[in-house]
């Protein structure tokens, strides 16, 4: 009788396959593959990811460790893990390693009833459903990754057909010892494929939000505009009333320009608000009028306040009567 050893491929030198787990089921069928896969291809070295090492402080750099010089990276995927951050981030660790070659990292498929069924970043890798057809799929682009070592087409169909049956009668006695795992419905987090409908209304409904707090956010700068504007105008209304200053603003109201109040600065600057933009030439006659009335001794400046804009102002300086 010829032996599983004489069937178990020959090659050259070792090819490291990383192979990720998360979860029970998934962790067993790991195991399984860890000793399956040396007795297809003899020279093949299995790592699996253990829990012990994922609590450990140094687990970068073990992790690290053990993707350098991996060739081959098996993430044994349930419906219950297939989200799980970790498994994701290993696979991603993995397509980095392995030069970004999607066809070196390999989904396999456990209690899924079809490959489309797998969704999140792992359905961008080429799945591997359990079955006698894709195992040997996963076992010919293993045999791929060995390069110029790799095996005739012939010799892996024999070494594959040998071996077969075990790794078979192994994945019977995972399923019968997780086989609530396979029950999605008795999971305590059932794991529901969404909808690409589903996606797109969500992705709409996020893009509403974010017009809606963008509005929200305009408003309340206008709010808090509009609210500084009438602060001001109410402070100048209330500087209309008395003195010199009040003189002023009749001056003004005597000649049709309505005013909303003056101001005198420590500079010795007349500031008066208007809320209508006057021309120079009538900027001139009216800084003319109040000084020939000696209502104003200094520099006037035009303020202009409008609630629709921006104010902006204008200032009119005395000529030196010895220039």
């Amino acid at each position: 009788m010829i032996s599983l050893f004489e069937y178990s491929l020959q090659v050259g030198g070792p090819l490291k396959v990383f192979v990720s787990w998360s979860g029970k089921k998934s962790h067993a069928v790991a195991e399984v593959l860890h000793e399956w896969l040396p007795t297809v291809i003899n020279s093949v070295e299995p790592w699996i990811s253990s829990e012990g090492l994922r609590a450990g402080l140094k687990w970068n750099q073990q992790l690290e460790k053990e993707l350098n010089g991996t060739s081959f990276g098996i993430i044994v995927a349930t419906p219950r893990n297939q989200h799980a951050q970790w498994l994701n981030f290993e696979a991603g660790a993995l397509s980095k390693k392995v030069g970004g070659a999607e066809s070196r990292v390999a989904p396999l498929l456990i209690d899924f009833k079809k490959a489309t069924d797998l969704v999140g970043p792992l359905a961008s890798y080429q799945a591997t459903m359990p079955t006698r057809e894709g195992f040997h799929d996963l076992v010919a682009s293993i045999n791929e990754a060995l390069g110029e070592d790799s095996r005739s087409v012939e010799l892996l169909d024999r070494g594959f057909n040998v071996c077969w049956p075990a790794l078979e009668s192994k994945l019977a006695e995972v399923n019968d010892k997780y086989e609530d795992e396979a029950d999605l419905v008795a999971l305590p987090d059932p794991v529901v494929p969404r909808s690409p409908e589903d996606m797109l209304s969500e992705i709409l409904e996020t893009i509403r939000d974010m017009n809606r707090s963008d509005t929200r956010l305009k408003n309340a700068i206008d709010d808090r505009r509009i609210s500084s504007i009438s602060h001001n105008v109410s402070s100048a209304k209330s500087r209309k009333r008395g003195g010199r200053l009040g003189a002023v603003t009749e001056a003004l109201e005597s000649l049709g320009y309505s005013t909303m109040g003056a101001q005198q600065l420590l500079d010795g600057t007349t500031v008066i608000f208007l809320p209508q933009k006057m021309s120079d030439d009538e900027e001139g006659t009216v800084f003319d009028f109040l000084s020939n009335r000696d209502l104003v001794s200094g520099p006037v400046r035009f303020e202009y306040i409008d609630p629709s804009g921006p104010s902006n102002q204008r200032l009119r300086v005395p000529t030196d009567p010895t220039s």
